[in-house]
């Protein structure tokens, strides 16, 4: 029936869990701030806060934990993983009032009301995942 692909042992997926969770930390913090900075205050002129900062650092936390299990899994890093991780937040943020959906103009549910608008995120945020995971250099 062929040959079987290598799995890694539990040990090794619990470590690299463990690993992944807490070397996202950082990482989301600085793109938090980054992110902040330039849609919020740049592009809408609003000001600085540790609210703004802390809003989206959390939402890149959250995107990358939920990435983690996948990974760790699978024994690798996918594209999937992020079109998953950003369809999830996506529809569950549109779901719940807490996010937007980018690119979509309202008009749109008018004229398709069958369409869901958490669906329409999940499908918008997870393509948005996939196309900064491909920038990243992953492959499916």
């Amino acid at each position: 029936f062929g040959i079987m692909a290598y799995q890694p042992s539990s040990t090794w997926r619990l470590r690299y869990l463990s690993n992944c969770l807490v070397e996202g930390i950082f990482p989301s913090m600085v793109m938090g701030g980054i992110l902040h900075g330039v849609q919020d205050v740049a592009l809408y002129g609003g000001r600085p806060s540790l609210r703004g900062w802390g809003t989206y650092s959390a939402f890149l936390y959250v995107y990358r934990s939920t990435m983690c299990p996948m990974e760790a899994i699978q024994g690798r890093e996918s594209l999937l993983h992020n079109g998953l991780a950003g369809g999830i937040l996506g529809y569950a943020g549109v779901q719940r009032g807490l996010m937007a959906i980018p690119f979509v103009d309202s008009s749109f549910f008018y004229r398709y009301p069958q369409v869901p608008p958490a669906v329409v995120g999940g499908v918008v945020y997870g393509g948005i995942a996939i196309a900064f995971g491909s920038f990243s250099g992953k492959r499916i």
